[in-house]
């Protein structure tokens, strides 16, 4: 969505990117160490508690650790985006009310930060990844990429229905916090898709965080393509809902003045 919109928007929201960067970590002693810091802890303490029971969830002895660690990275990248897109016209509700322009940007910034956020940590996936036995290909390594793609796409569908929202219906920025830290234990993060009782699967399976997690996973660890029906089908259903949604974005943004 970011590479079709016009030159100076594009540098408008390079700039709207750029600031809330530095707002968010320019008064932290840490600063943006933070983003690598929190995930890492979250995987050791996770380590800790499951490594014994690697066999038992079914996500390989030898790779449990970089499934574990995907699995913290793209569920992280999908909470903070999916957070931060629904609070984006309220956090900028001080511009939006005095500087006229393209509110779907405020959008847009967010999910770009959360972006970067997570390239940074990934970037600690793939450090990690060298030094244990996996074995990606050419091939994978695009399916990956295609896989950080279709996360992207996904939560900006989410988002841009959820950020005019959460400006009428303030106490559901609280209900998605408790819906995100449960599907956490509904996502499989630390345990196999292979664990789920097989009666189960196919309902499991609708989640699309486990198509693109397991996606992801798979192709890093072991270089299989999988679940490309269902990927293809995810991408075109959030193709969809952005279309849509743009259209009720730009109904709906006229009005977010009077619930401010």
């Amino acid at each position: 969505m970011f590479i079709f919109l016009e030159r100076q928007k594009r540098d408008l929201l390079y700039e709207l990117i750029r600031s809330s960067f530095k707002l968010r970590y320019n008064d932290s002693i840490l600063g943006f160490i933070w983003v690598i810091l929190k995930p890492l802890l979250n995987f050791l303490v996770l380590y800790i508690i499951f490594s014994n029971f690697k066999a038992d969830l079914g996500t390989g002895v030898d790779t449990f650790q970089i499934y574990l660690l995907t699995g913290i990275i793209f569920y992280g990248y999908f909470s903070e985006s999916l957070l931060t897109g629904m609070n984006s016209l309220l956090g900028m509700a001080h511009i939006i009310l005095k500087v006229k322009f393209p509110k779907e940007l405020a959008v847009m910034s967010s999910q770009g930060l959360a972006l970067i956020n997570f390239l940074i940590t990934f970037t600690i996936l793939i450090i990690v990844s060298l030094f244990n036995n996996i074995s990606p290909n050419l091939l994978s390594i695009v399916y990956l990429l295609y896989q950080i793609f279709l996360l992207s796409v996904f939560c900006y569908s989410l988002t841009i229905w959820f950020s005019v929202l959460t400006i009428r219906f303030r106490d559901l920025r609280n209900i998605f916090e408790i819906l995100l830290q449960l599907g956490f234990y509904l996502s499989p993060i630390f345990y196999s898709v292979d664990f789920i009782p097989e009666s189960y699967r196919g309902i499991y399976m609708l989640n699309p965080i486990t198509i693109i997690m397991q996606s992801a996973r798979t192709a890093l660890i072991s270089g299989n393509i999988i679940n490309l029906k269902s990927s293809a089908i995810l991408l075109l259903v959030s193709i969809l809902m952005i279309v849509v949604g743009s259209r009720f974005f730009k109904k709906q943004v006229q009005k977010v003045t009077e619930y401010y």
